[in-house]
């Protein structure tokens, strides 16, 4: 179990966002 890296979570979020973004606006 990796501990919580603040600096990690916001290189995935600033991965991720922009596809969920995506995936919510394709899907209205």
């Amino acid at each position: 179990l990796v501990l919580f890296d603040p600096s990690l979570a916001e290189i995935v979020l600033d991965f991720l966002l922009p596809h969920f973004l995506k995936f919510n606006i394709s899907q209205e």
